[in-house]
């Protein structure tokens, strides 16, 4: 992964793992990366290499969050931004 992580969520979507938030011990991570699991089992080469690329970034920080994917739109929930509960949602 291109960023230190943990308490991180991830998930499948549109053929793509995607792994969001978490922290690295320090602070808390907004954003989110993104994988092709083809790169994974070496069936292609990745561009530099490791395969991850970011996307767009969640608005909050989050650290042990959920997520699902509903019509193909991931959905964050919950965690905690840097200690702080929250009770909010995001796509």
């Amino acid at each position: 992964m291109l960023h230190v992580r943990s308490d991180a969520a991830s998930v499948v979507c549109k053929g793509l793992i995607y792994c969001l938030g978490g922290n690295t011990g320090e602070e808390g991570h907004c954003s989110v990366e993104a994988i092709d699991p083809k790169v994974l089992m070496g069936d292609e080469q990745s561009e530099g290499g490791i395969g991850w690329f970011e996307v767009a970034s969640m608005k909050h920080v989050r650290s042990g969050l959920a997520c699902e994917v509903i019509n193909d739109l991931i959905y964050a929930v919950g965690g905690s931004n840097n200690g702080v509960q929250l009770n909010s949602i995001e796509r």
